[in-house]
């Protein structure tokens, strides 16, 4: 019990010594204070407990009344030189000057000043530097994502090189090759405005991206908005430099004492108080903590212009990255509201820092913002000609890698992976014509059956459909005939004509409707009418292999001398017609004698015929340029007449592997036509020979050149 009152008066001369020390503080405040700001009254109070205990702490807090601001108290301001005076002339009021006062805003990073402040209690203070820790670890997180995720280039090498592997896998494979539009996949991918890409959405939306980042707007495009965002991105993190650089400077005009001094103004019921004095310490503390979130902003705002230059070319995606950057460099402000409610009281109440003097600089305009801009306008010069020039370069490669050179073929390997390539549009049909084809319309009608017009045919009113349907296994039908070849799809439509090498316009009401719509997409030198029956359809046998399905018997495809020579499978013709009674009747009645070339180029068989061998034969020209032999081929053929069979073999002799025949058909390798030995038996061997009629028939020559029984 002797040690408790030795213990006692300790701890009172302390608080005496404390005292005497604030006293002094508060003498040197009222020292510095201007000619008539009036005397100021120190008061304090003090108690055993918690305010004791705080008392202790390193820097001391007094609060001292000031008399209420009025007119001879309004210059008490120390920082501030001039101030609004009243204009006798207008009778309102003239602005000489307005100080430059910083005031701390609702910020975890200006709530971090206050930490340590004696007047909070020590769980206060951990709260704020567990959620200043939380900010910062917030940052650093971000930090790191966008370094190690967002800022790798979205168009590196290996993306260009998996672009180019998806037009070599893909784009071209014949696989993926739409017949209904008669383009590879590249085209469709590569051409949107044209063409809908049924598949490889993935590098369609690439493309858009690509186009628009590059496009034709000029400053509408995506690389513009990227530019914007960029400024916008700036000009926020130069906001933040300048409050910081506000605060910095307000602190520093602050007088140095011994404590944190916190004025209350007298008879304002602590509604406002100022910051009057600031410690080393704490002065030291603000410092440092103004030079983090300065170089938080900095760093921030470098990373943020590598995130919305590399991480995207997309339009919304620049936007919502924006945004996102501006987020995470307000992460203080949403903290703030963790912040303990003492904290916010002063922040709130606490009056403007004051300024540097200005008395000898009134002339001189605040230069900062113009600096600050600037220097962003450098910056981005500088990512425009490095960061965002890369960007460009590569969308172009892109763009190069996707969509250059050639589109319009196809391909396919065989097993010893041995290429051949086709063009995907190989007679040159223009995309209109393929467009007002009647598929689209069809399937469109199946769609819709309610569009399906109402018409007569057979004698009976009924929807005139252009789909055919099938009643056994329609799945297996359809994918057979979807997947076959002209040959092959030529001899199974045969089953809805009724039997072989059959007329269907004017008997398959789908026949005839289809037929109808289609001539819109014909160009053809005797333009295609509409017709009622196949005899309507007559004049496009030579031009269209739809009309030699539709009307094979009609088009000659049964008739060894009729008016098409264009009779092979390849092109349109059932091969039932070639194998039919009625063709080997024609044949057997063919007369075995062969017309003289003068007078056989003006049979009318035989100019029909030079025409579409010629126009055939032209294709083979352009494919292989290394065997074409005539410059006007049609006139070629009239001329010699049945001399074009040795002149044709004798001219590509040793540039084929296989010899050609045309006495059966086949000039080439890729091109077979109908037989010409029913016209020149002399020239193919015909006449002469020992053969019976079937022999005869077998070979392709007339049958009145047989010669056995």
């Amino acid at each position: 019990s002797g040690r408790e009152p030795r213990s006692t008066d300790s701890r009172l001369a302390e608080l005496e010594e404390r005292m005497a020390a604030t006293e002094r503080m508060v003498r040197e405040l009222m020292q510095a204070q201007p000619a008539g700001a009036g005397p100021a009254t120190p008061t304090w109070t003090h108690s055993d407990g918690p305010e004791a205990a705080r008392a202790e702490k390193e820097e001391a807090t007094v609060a001292v009344d000031l008399p209420p601001p009025g007119d001879d108290a309004a210059d008490h301001d120390a920082g501030k030189c001039a101030s609004v005076q009243p204009d006798d002339e207008e009778g309102g009021w003239r602005i000489a000057d307005l100080p430059d006062e910083t005031c701390l805003s609702e910020s975890l990073w200006d709530a971090a000043v206050f930490i340590g402040y004696p007047q909070l209690a020590w769980s206060e203070t951990l709260l704020l530097v567990a959620l200043l820790g939380c900010n910062i670890l917030a940052t650093l997180i971000f930090l790191g994502i966008t370094w190690f995720v967002f800022c790798e280039p979205q168009f590196t090498p290996e993306l260009l090189q998996r672009l180019e592997e998806w037009r070599i896998n893909v784009g071209h494979n014949i696989k993926y090759y739409d017949a209904n539009t008669m383009t590879s996949l590249t085209e469709r991918v590569c051409n949107p405005d044209d063409f809908e890409a049924e598949m490889s959405s993935g590098t369609s939306n690439l493309l858009r991206q690509i186009r628009e980042y590059s496009g034709d707007e000029g400053i509408f495009s995506t690389s513009s908005l990227a530019r914007v965002a960029l400024l916008l991105w700036g000009l926020t993190v130069v906001a933040e430099l300048l409050r910081t650089w506000d605060l910095w400077r307000g602190v520093r005009t602050l007088p140095r004492s011994r404590g944190t001094l916190v004025l209350r103004a007298s008879g304002d019921d602590g509604s406002s108080l100022q910051l009057a004095g600031i410690g080393r310490a704490r002065s030291a503390w603000v410092g440092c903590l103004l030079l983090l979130r300065a170089t938080s902003a900095i760093v921030l705002w470098l990373f943020g212009c590598q995130f919305l230059c590399l991480y995207s070319i997309s339009a919304g995606d620049i936007l919502l990255n924006a945004v996102a950057l501006e987020i995470v460099l307000t992460i203080d402000e949403a903290m703030y509201i963790l912040v303990p409610t003492r904290v916010k009281g002063i922040i709130n109440k606490l009056e403007p820092l004051p300024s540097p003097p200005r008395c000898c600089r009134l002339a001189v305009p605040d230069l900062r913002p113009g600096i600050f801009f600037l220097a962003l306008a450098c910056a981005i010069a500088v990512l425009h000609r490095t960061a965002l020039k890369d960007v460009a370069d590569t969308v172009a490669a892109a763009d190069r890698t996707l969509c250059s050179g050639e589109q319009a073929f196809v391909y396919g390997t065989d097993p010893f992976r041995m290429v051949y390539v086709a063009p995907s549009n190989p007679l040159g049909i223009p995309r209109e014509s393929v467009e007002a084809w009647a598929h689209s319309k069809a399937i469109l009608e199946t769609i819709h059956p309610e569009t399906v017009p109402l018409g007569t045919f057979g004698g009976s009113e009924q929807k005139l459909f252009m789909t055919y349907t099938f009643r056994f296994s329609p799945l297996e039908q359809v994918g057979t005939r979807a997947n076959a070849d002209m040959p092959t799809a030529a001899a199974l439509f045969q089953d809805f004509s009724g039997k072989p090498c059959n007329d269907s316009v004017g008997l398959v009401l789908e026949s005839s409707r289809f037929w109808n719509e289609s001539i819109g997409a014909m160009d053809f030198p005797v333009p295609a009418t509409p017709a009622a029956s196949c005899e309507g359809v007559r004049s496009s046998c030579a031009y269209s292999a739809l009309a030699r399905v539709l009307c094979p018997e009609t088009c000659g495809c049964s008739d060894p001398a009729g008016p098409v020579i264009l009779t092979s499978a390849a092109f349109g013709c059932p091969q039932a017609c070639l194998a039919s009674k009625g063709y080997a009747a024609r044949l057997a009645a063919r007369p075995c004698s062969e017309p003289p070339p003068a007078e056989l180029k003006y049979d009318p068989t035989w100019v029909a015929w030079s025409a579409q061998w010629a126009a055939a034969i032209d294709v083979i020209f352009q494919a292989t340029p290394d065997i074409r032999m005539c410059d006007d081929c049609a006139a070629t053929f009239r001329e010699l007449g049945c001399g074009i069979i040795p002149f044709w073999i004798e001219s590509i002799a040793g540039r084929l592997n296989s010899a050609p025949d045309p006495c059966s058909g086949v000039w080439h390798p890729w091109l077979t036509l109908g037989p010409l030995s029913p016209l020149c038996p002399a020239a193919c061997g015909c006449s002469g020979a020992s053969r019976t009629l079937a022999q005869q028939l077998a070979a392709g020559c007339p049958g009145t050149c047989a010669t056995l029984p």
